[in-house]
């Protein structure tokens, strides 16, 4: 596979500064939403199926700013125990690193994934609980 930035996809060094900037921009932008209104005290939760996926996000935006990522393995890899490294171009190894940079401007996240095997879903459960979480903590 060949990359239209750099060539090889195991060559982009960059990609863990992007993610890192990416989350950081998130966490800050939704702390200035929480900032606006009115939130809950302590954590909310809410646990996401996609598919065969289910994932528990909690969040709380009143908490120490830490993350706590628990996904792993990202679905069924044949020649590889860890599971998938890679989702199409994204970086599963990256994943811990952007919701601690969104952490680290917004409050307390963590993700924990109960079940699935298909990595896709995984990520995409664990995204959807976040922000459904999100949203009753906002509300």
């Amino acid at each position: 596979k060949r990359d239209y930035a750099t060539g090889a996809l195991r060559d982009r060094r960059h990609d863990a500064d992007v993610v890192r900037a990416c989350g950081q921009a998130l966490g800050k932008a939704l702390a200035r939403v929480a900032a606006a209104r009115t939130v809950r005290g302590g954590p909310t939760r809410f646990c996401c199926p996609l598919d065969e996926a289910y994932t528990l996000a909690t969040v709380d935006l009143t908490g120490p700013k830490t993350s706590d990522v628990k996904l792993e393995p990202y679905g069924i890899a044949s020649s590889r125990k860890g599971g998938r490294r890679w989702v199409g171009t994204y970086r599963t190894a990256l994943t811990p690193k952007f919701w601690a940079a969104v952490s680290s401007g917004l409050g307390s996240v963590s993700l924990e994934r109960r079940r699935g095997d298909n990595a896709h879903h995984v990520l995409e459960s664990s995204f959807k609980a976040f922000a459904r979480c999100l949203r009753v903590a906002l509300d």
